[in-house]
């Protein structure tokens, strides 16, 4: 159960073999952890466009804490045509960058602006008799600039759409590698608003059909909404945006806003740049957040400040992850203080403040309450193994539990008590020093907890403690 009493250990600490574990907070060491926290925005609205990798010269750890690099693919650069599709552009950065330790999130788009590329959609989608929208703009040469966006809610569009993220689901959906999909098919650089192309109008029944194919090919996956498909319908249609907001939020997709600390965004939203705030709150019960920064170059003083209003959006919002949208070494270089504050807030950050072995005796159980604090922004979304054992001067160590603590109930900003009943039926009485672990497998989840109690195997010194004879 939560805690959040003013002096939350001034009851229990009463109890004789109760072990108060704060003195081995570390809060200055960067914990890289799955499932949180940076990422590089690595391929950016399609391969025919090269910003973000042409600075990219070799395949090497970054400087900045990077948990995944972020592809947004076009439909056109896999599927060039029907039924023949090519992954080896992903399946090389993938396999490069995923040898290194990095995930990856994806996002299938099929427009992508006046001055970009031509067909994001696949030309013979439109040869088959798809609808679209020959979209015009006027360049600052002065040349007429024209792109094909799809019309959202075409039927033989819809059908070829569903085959294609059929493929994508097949080999993406069990992926290990791949934190979360966008919802990506709708919009504009896949935002879900038509700004930048044909500004036309589409009820919340088109919407939800781009969640449901996504839903249905990504089952296993954590399916983001970007907050423009809400943003976009509440401009012209409040009803519809108030529909789309119950249907995602009842089918547990998580949300992200793509740019924070734009010029827009800057000048009408409040301090910390997020529309709609208040939106985030009910998806981060469910499913995780994910805030992008404008790109690098926005990032001006007049906007960024420094970082503060980034503090206030990912906090308000309890991001799990975060990304900036431009040059790796341009960003850590301006911003490496902040960018490693944030590593570890993003997401969950775990402490244990204290534990309770109680009285335990060989061969025996005994009830265990262990506290654990999140000081994150956000709750954890996966669960992982809460894993106690005992360790003897002569290297001899004894496990004592194979059942676990739901960790997906440690939400942000509480400490939870967990009571165990942990197994000393094999343990022989002696003095022993008691170690904890947290695991997603066989992964080691890292804990701000001392450096010195970290052993090569992912467990953690906490506490000396006997086990007597009954």
């Amino acid at each position: 159960m939560p805690l959040n009493l003013k002096n939350k250990y001034e009851v229990i600490s009463a109890s004789k073999s109760f072990c108060d574990l704060r003195h081995l907070w570390d809060t200055k060491t960067v914990l890289e952890n799955p499932h949180k926290g940076w990422y590089y925005h690595f391929i950016d609205n399609g391969l025919l466009r090269g910003a973000y990798r042409d600075k990219v010269t070799e395949v090497k750890r970054f400087k900045t804490p990077i948990n995944h690099l972020y592809l947004r693919i076009d439909w056109s650069d896999i599927e060039k045509e029907e039924g023949k599709l090519d992954w080896s552009p992903i399946d090389k950065i993938m396999d490069e960058w995923g040898a290194l330790g990095y995930k990856f999130s994806l996002r299938f788009c099929t427009y992508e602006g006046p001055f970009d590329i031509l067909y994001a959609t696949p030309k013979w989608v439109f040869d088959l008799g798809a609808k679209k929208i020959d979209v015009e703009s006027k360049g600052s040469d002065g040349v007429v600039h024209i792109s094909y966006e799809p019309v959202y809610d075409d039927s033989i569009f819809l059908e070829k759409l569903d085959v294609f993220l059929e493929n994508c689901g097949k080999k993406f959906n069990s992926d290990p590698r791949v934190e979360f999909v966008d919802v990506g098919s709708f919009g504009t650089w896949g935002e879900g608003h038509t700004h930048g192309g044909s500004y036309s109008t589409y009820p919340a029944e088109v919407v939800k059909k781009h969640i449901n194919l996504h839903l249905k090919h990504f089952s296993s996956k954590y399916v983001m909404l970007n907050d423009d498909f809400i943003w976009q319908a509440f401009n012209h249609t409040p009803e519809d945006a108030s529909e789309i907001y119950d249907y995602a939020l009842n089918k547990g997709l998580g949300y992200r806003d793509d740019s924070i600390c734009f010029q827009d965004c800057v000048r009408d939203c409040g301090y910390d740049t997020l529309r709609m705030p208040t939106l985030f709150e009910g998806f981060a019960e469910n499913a995780p957040v994910d805030i992008e920064l404008c790109h690098c170059y926005h990032t001006i003083p007049e906007r960024f400040k420094e970082g503060y209003p980034v503090i206030e959006a990912l906090r308000h919002a309890h991001a799990t992850y975060a990304g900036f949208h431009g040059y790796e070494e341009q960003w850590y270089e301006k911003s490496d203080y902040i960018t490693d504050y944030l590593a570890n807030r993003l997401g969950y950050w775990l402490f244990i403040d204290a534990v309770d072995p109680g009285t335990p005796s060989s061969g025996s159980t005994e009830i265990t309450k262990v506290y654990v604090a999140n000081r994150g922004f956000a709750k954890c979304y996966h669960k992982y193994d809460l894993k106690l054992r005992l360790s003897d001067d002569k290297g001899n160590t004894y496990s004592l539990n194979n059942e676990y603590p739901d960790s997906t109930k440690w939400a942000n900003d509480t400490v939870t008590e967990e009571i165990m009943r942990l197994d000393y039926r094999k343990v022989p009485a002696g003095e022993y020093t008691m170690e904890l672990g947290l695991f997603e497998g066989d992964l080691p989840i890292k804990l701000g907890i001392a450096q010195e109690c970290l052993k090569s195997d992912g467990y953690y010194s906490l506490c000396p403690i006997i086990v007597t004879s009954l």
